[in-house]
């Protein structure tokens, strides 16, 4: 199989989502979490072809995918936390429930 069609494969199985969701411990993926599982992807697809390949065929894609969605969801130097837990967890400390839907004008006011 191509990269594109195991990606494709994975992601009609919905394989990452599944693995998003064991590793944040939630019985449904958040706004924040379907980021995770587009990085996730993203990553995927940016892979050397054959390593992917190789992976997919000896049945260790679903480790590898478990081990990039650890590290991006639990590590505090990863992008993953860095653009959207951090965010997150500002805007609980400060009491903002929909900070992400508040547009700022470019005066600074809301």
């Amino acid at each position: 199989m191509t990269k594109t069609e195991i990606v494709n494969e994975l992601a009609r199985t919905r394989v990452v989502e599944e693995i998003t969701a064991r590793v944040a411990r939630v019985p449904q993926l958040t706004t924040e979490l379907w980021d995770l599982v587009q990085i996730v992807y993203v990553a995927l697809l940016a892979m050397d072809d054959d390593k992917l390949a190789d992976l997919y065929d000896s049945g260790q894609a679903n480790y590898f995918i478990v081990g990039i969605v650890r590290k991006q969801y639990w590590s505090q130097t990863s992008p993953f936390f860095h653009k959207f837990r951090e965010f997150s967890r500002r805007n609980v400390a400060t009491g903002r429930k929909d900070a992400d839907r508040i547009l700022i004008n470019a005066a600074g006011e809301m």
